[in-house]
């Protein structure tokens, strides 16, 4: 009579990932069967992409076309002796992340309801004045925009006809257009400098139809030793205020769920990714998280490998989701950097993973 596999015993990364890729993971585990002990390990991964909740209310679908195939997530494995003994083994498994997540994705378990595509905006801002030409109005839009989520495209050296056209093939979003204007606003108060003040009025259309959204308008001033220095740093201020008034319409309209991408440096393997996760899903501001990769990188010295996580959120900015992060209960993360273009923070997590409670 064959002796049963032990219970699960370790768990540990499989080295030898030096690029950024999604490391597969050793799981040393048992079962009555060698089947059966594949299908313990994938089962025990599953709730790195998919939330309890949801993995108890699909769990019909999850065994039959996850655990069921087990084997099909499975690199490679061996047998382990204990003890000496050939009575006394369990197997190793080494489990492909990357399929097993990909595959829970393609069943639509790892994104929560109300995620979707990302709201591209196109942004075209024709310049007139001092300080004009360098789209300086229209980029401040941009970033401002991106922050909030937005896929943001600047048209502001292409045609009206170009830009329209662009819009049409748009499956969601929304066509900024209009024109800002800088002049000199002299102040003999201000001896040795330019005062310039823009005006920016823009007109925002939902793409592919014609549907107007609203219409903006918005007033700055700025000084500078030239007058076409003190023209531009104008249009980027009334830029920004636009972009400010926008946000209140495109919310409304656009608000979803939206994904980012948050990389924790040093903070561990995965037991310190599933306890990340399973902290993060508990967060007010946060809908879902899951596992995007876990990386180690020999040449670097500290604690512990490299996590990345995706995160759903509703409607924050990149800069406030890295302020929540930092906030965390019983973490000590620092920010690295914020990438609003590509929704992507990086947090260090190198000096310690938690606070003593």
């Amino acid at each position: 009579m064959r002796a049963p596999w032990l219970l699960p015993l370790a768990v540990a990364l499989f080295c030898g990932c030096v690029e950024r890729e999604l490391k597969d993971i050793v799981v040393e585990t048992g079962g009555a069967s060698a089947v059966e002990a594949r299908r313990a390990a994938v089962s025990g991964l599953c709730e790195l992409f998919v939330s309890s909740s949801a993995l108890a209310a699909n769990r019909a679908e999850i065994d039959e076309k996850i655990i069921a195939h087990a084997a099909d997530f499975i690199a490679r494995e061996k047998m382990i002796l204990v003890k000496g003994s050939p009575a006394d083994t369990r197997l190793s498994v080494m489990v492909s992340l990357d399929k097993l997540g990909r595959a829970l994705d393609d069943l639509g378990l790892v994104k929560p309801e109300g995620v979707a595509g990302r709201p591209q905006l196109l942004v075209r801002v024709i310049e007139s004045g001092p300080g004009s030409g360098n789209h300086a109005a229209s980029e401040a839009m941009r970033r401002a925009l991106a922050q909030q989520g937005y896929f943001v495209v600047d048209l502001s050296s292409e045609t009206k006809a170009a830009a329209n056209a662009k819009a049409r093939a748009l499956k969601s979003g929304a066509l900024i257009q209009g024109d800002v204007e800088s002049r000199a606003a002299p102040d003999p108060r201000l001896v040795g400098f330019q005062p310039a003040a823009a005006k920016i009025s823009v007109r925002t259309v939902a793409a592919p139809g014609p549907e107007a959204l609203e219409e903006v308008e918005a007033d700055a001033s700025s000084i500078d030793a030239t007058l076409a220095a003190a023209g531009a740093k104008a249009m980027s201020a009334a830029g920004e205020i636009a972009a400010a008034k926008l946000r209140q319409v495109l919310g409304s309209r656009y608000r979803e769920r939206v994904e980012m991408s948050a990389l924790f440096v040093g903070l561990g393997g995965l037991e310190a990714a599933k306890k990340l996760i399973a902290d993060l899903r508990a967060q007010p501001f946060v809908a879902g998280a899951a596992l995007d990769s876990i990386v180690g990188d020999d040449a670097r010295a500290r604690k512990g490998d490299d996590v990345k996580i995706r995160i759903f959120v509703e409607n924050p900015s990149v800069d406030e989701l890295a302020s929540e992060l930092m906030k965390l209960p019983k973490y000590a993360f620092n920010i690295r950097d914020v990438e609003a273009d590509y929704r992507y923070v990086e947090m260090d997590a190198s000096g310690g993973h938690w606070h003593a409670l």
